[in-house]
């Protein structure tokens, strides 16, 4: 999963951008399915995300299988256990707090892989909910500059 966050940039440069994320999760973190988020901040609530859908954003995008309610929908509709990859931790959401409601409203989620970059992070259901590993999550109060 990945999102970008809501700026001034243009359809094309937003397009480019997420298609290096997915390009990256496909590749690096061995993806099979990658859904995206093209307009959303990460302290929106996640099931909220996307509504109205983008489509002009999504058409355009190869290896992207929807925006955030295909995967709410792939999840509802599991049967064995899944393993959720982020960008960064705020590449999902900086509120601890939305990402219990998350796990919890579907248990299929058995990991949340992230990605640092130079190295990758594994977080179990358990670390998460019971360990209270979610508050790494509360990681920034600013978006992060990336390169142009």
């Amino acid at each position: 999963y990945a999102r970008k966050s809501i700026s001034n940039e243009t359809d094309i440069s937003r397009t480019r951008i997420l298609q290096l994320m997915i390009d990256k999760l496909n590749y690096r973190m061995k993806c099979q399915e990658v859904y995206v988020s093209p307009y959303c901040m990460a302290s929106d609530a996640i099931l909220d995300r996307d509504s109205p859908p983008f489509q002009n954003i999504l058409s355009s995008l190869k290896g992207c299988y929807g925006d955030i309610t295909c995967l709410i929908s792939r999840l509802h509709y599991l049967k064995q256990p899944a393993r959720l990859v982020i960008i960064d931790y705020a590449g999902l959401s900086t509120s601890p707090e939305d990402i219990n409601n998350f796990l919890i409203a579907y248990p299929r989620i058995c990991e949340i892989v992230i990605d640092h970059g130079g190295s990758m992070e594994i977080l179990s259901r358990y670390q998460l909910l019971e360990n209270n590993e979610v508050e790494k999550f509360h990681c920034r109060n600013a978006s992060v500059q990336r390169s142009k």
